[in-house]
Parts: C-alpha cells; sequence; structure tokens
C-alpha cells in the first residue's frame, strides 16, 4: 500500500512501516527514496526486539516472494536426482545460469562440479533406474530443450538439444529399459512430451492441450510402465495426464490450491508420489498405490517449488529453496520423513 495516503501522512516514515507490518500489510510502497532508510531501521530495529513482530515480517516477505513466483519472477534453482544406490546428486542453476552439480553420499558432499549450459529456468534430472546415470534437462537460451547425461559426479557426454520452444521448466523421466520422456509448455501454454526409446530413438512432441501455469511440471513412469504427467492449472490446482499403453487418458484434476509446480516420481518397489509448494510455503505429499492418499505436510517455509527423487527401495528424497535462501534436504526412509535439513551448499 503506499505510504503517500493522506490517511497516514501525519506519521513519520518509521511509524507508517512499522504500523502498516503490524496491521497485517505485506509490501509497503514508498515514492520517495530518501525515507526508504528510516523505514528499514525501524522495522529492523523492531523486529530484534519483538519476536511476534518478526514472525509478521518473515510472513510478508514470504507472501510478496510467492507472489513473483506465481507471476514467473522467481525462478526455482534445484533438481535432484539419485541413484538406486542412494546417491544424490543435486543440480543448482548457478548464478551465471549454467548447471552446476554438488553429489553426496553417506553425509560427504563434493562439488560443485560446473556442467556448462546457459539456462533460463529451474533444471530437471531424473535416474536411469538400474544404472549409475542420472539425466539432466535444461530449457536453453534458444529456448529449446537440452538434455546431458551424467555418471558419477561426471558427465558421460555432451549437452545434446532435442527441440521445441519451452515456456516453463522442463520435465525428464526414465525407466531401466533405457527410455526417455521429456515434458514441457509451449507458447500456447498447453503441454507437450516428447519420447526416447533405444531403438527408434526421439519421436516427435506429443500435445496434450489444456492450459498449465509457468511452473515446473511433474513426470514419471509408474511401475506398471505407465507415463504420468502432473501440472499446475490456472486455477492452482493439479492435474494428472496418463499414457496407457499408447494413449493419453485427459485431464484430471487432483486438487489441492498450489504454488508453484508439481514434482513427480516413482518410489522402487511402492508407489507414484507428488510434491507441492502450498499457498503458505510448506511441502504437501501425496501418493497413489491404486487410489490417491489424501495430502500429507512435509512442513518447511519454501520459495520455490521442491525437487524430488526415487533413492532406492522405498525411499525417496525431496529438495528446495528454503525462505531464507539456502537449500534444504527432507529424506524418506523406513515409511518417515526425516525434516528439512540444512545443505551444506548453496
Amino acid at each position: 500500500d503506499s505510504m503517500e495516503a493522506a490517511a497516514v501522512s501525519e506519521l513519520s516514515p518509521a511509524a507508517q512501516a512499522v504500523d502498516f507490518i503490524a496491521a497485517g500489510g505485506d509490501l509497503v510502497l514508498a515514492t520517495n527514496p530518501a525515507v526508504v532508510p528510516a523505514m528499514y531501521n525501524a522495522v529492523l530495529q523492531r523486529a530484534g526486539s519483538d519476536p511476534a513482530f518478526a514472525a509478521q515480517v518473515d510472513g510478508a516477505a514470504l507472501h510478496v516472494l510467492i507472489a513473483k513466483q506465481q507471476t514467473g519472477l522467481v525462478g526455482g534453482t534445484v533438481a535432484a536426482a539419485a541413484t538406486g544406490a542412494g546417491q544424490l546428486t543435486v543440480f543448482e542453476r548457478a548464478s551465471d545460469n549454467s548447471l552446476a552439480a554438488f553429489t553426496g553420499s553417506g553425509g560427504a558432499w563434493a562439488g560443485p562440479v560446473s556442467l556448462g549450459a546457459r539456462m533460463i529456468t529451474q533444471p530437471a534430472a531424473a535416474p536411469v533406474p538400474g544404472t549409475p546415470r542420472l539425466e539432466a534437462a535444461v530449457i536453453g537460451t534458444d529456448r529449446a530443450t537440452w538434455l546431458r547425461g551424467i555418471a558419477n559426479g561426471a558427465p558421460t557426454g555432451p549437452w545434446t538439444s532435442i527441440g521445441g520452444t519451452a515456456t516453463a521448466p522442463p520435465a525428464v523421466a526414465a525407466t531401466s529399459g533405457g527410455q526417455l520422456a521429456v515434458a514441457v509448455r509451449g507458447t500456447d501454454h498447453a503441454v507437450y512430451v516428447k519420447t526416447y526409446t533405444p531403438a527408434t530413438g526421439w519421436g516427435g512432441w506429443a500435445g496434450l492441450n489444456g492450459r498449465a501455469l509457468d511452473a515446473p511440471i511433474g513426470l514419471t513412469f509408474s511401475a506398471s510402465g505407465d507415463l504420468d504427467v502432473f501440472v499446475t492449472g490456472t486455477d492452482e490446482q493439479i492435474y494428472q495426464n496418463t499414457r496407457h499403453s499408447g494413449r493419453w487418458a485427459g485431464w484430471q484434476s487432483l486438487g489441492g490450491v498450489v504454488a508453484g509446480g508439481p514434482a513427480a516420481i516413482t518410489v522402487p518397489g511402492g508407489p507414484v508420489e507428488i510434491f507441492v509448494q502450498s499457498t503458505g510455503g510448506a511441502v504437501y505429499e501425496r501418493s497413489f498405490s491404486g487410489t490417491w492418499s489424501a495430502w500429507t505436510a512435509l512442513g518447511g517455509i519454501l520459495t520455490t517449488s521442491p525437487a524430488a527423487t526415487p533413492a532406492g527401495a522405498g525411499a525417496a528424497e525431496a529438495v528446495a529453496d528454503g525462505a531464507d535462501g539456502r537449500l534444504y534436504q527432507d529424506t524418506f526412509t523406513a515409511g518417515t520423513w526425516s525434516g528439512w535439513k540444512l545443505l551444506p551448499f548453496g
């Protein structure tokens, strides 16, 4: 709200800022730059002595960050993929828009390894089951989708373009038989999927219609071999489309009111799972084993859509940007989530 309004004109700039946030406001509009230092210092001083006010400041900042994310002004930075042995690689969009990889096992991390590229969105990644190979995907400055394989923390080959004109982050999925699938949002905001088989190579882009937000897409091959696509619709609900025996079923709503886009994985020996960021910043998870479960809260306060990966039989990992701008990891083993833990990088 504007601090030039007559109703607050008799207050000092410091009082205007403090009172505005205390009343539940998020974003102070000051047209005179000279008053900003007084506003900033007053808010900082009050937050340092008043924990309840400090929580209001944090909440206001989170509301603004999520609003920027929903309009495409704040992009995500990470993707994650783990081998069947549980070695996790976190792919981060670096400050120069290249891709960097950090690989961890047993609590020890190596990296970053620079993978090059110049991306314009959040990256994507997926493990190739039964192998040490991971597949990374980015949208280049030409808006084409580019792929590169990684194994044991090092590239297995150069970046390869599969074309297309994407307007949102990509998604990638793989099977143990060497099949790959990539999903993107096109210039018409519909979803397009392209698949690769070792016998025939890459097919063409298949249009799935619908309209998706400028947000990450969830993509996974289920245990049955079906290909599941998950997107956030323009009504901020999650939608699913499944390819079974070569035919797409059409979009079905899974409900929810989310910020950003979903991540999707298939846990070896377990269900299909999707992860979303709520409008309040927390992560929620839902799984499918014949029927969909209810949404389960995983907590956290995030500013970007979560990334997720299977991590061996019955195990999964989730990674996301926290409200403090740092990266956090949540691990699922033995039927329990560990809780969000700070990563030593990012």
